[in-house]
């Protein structure tokens, strides 16, 4: 699974606390090992680590967030990796893991296209 995250992905679809968000701004997120980067129209947004545990169904991951406004913050989350689509479900911090990708309050889904290594 972490080798399926390696590159640069474009956010194509966003929900938070069950609501769909029509409107976002041009968001990608670089993966390269187990660190990430978030970028919100080419600034950087939020750079952190993750733990991947793919012996759980679905996915879990672990984002932890190590710069930007959730510093220090750990979000539980699930995830699917296929091919050049990648989509997770994050919890709050302090929520239990999600275990599907039902937008509910207190979740966050994000859906990526990769677009580059």
């Amino acid at each position: 699974m972490d080798s399926c995250l390696e590159g640069v992905w474009r956010q194509l679809a966003a929900n938070e606390d069950g609501g769909i968000i029509d409107q976002f701004d041009d968001i990608t997120l670089t993966v390269r090992g187990s660190a990430f980067t978030v970028r919100r129209n080419g600034e950087i947004e939020i750079e952190g680590s993750f733990e991947v545990n793919s012996k759980e169904q679905p996915t879990s991951i672990d984002w932890k967030d190590l710069v930007g406004a959730d510093t220090g913050k750990v979000f539980k989350s699930v995830c699917t990796c296929r091919g050049n689509e990648f989509e997770f479900c994050a919890a709050d911090e302090g929520l239990p893991r999600p275990t599907d990708f039902n937008g509910v309050k207190g979740h966050t889904i994000r859906r990526f296209k990769r677009i580059g290594d």
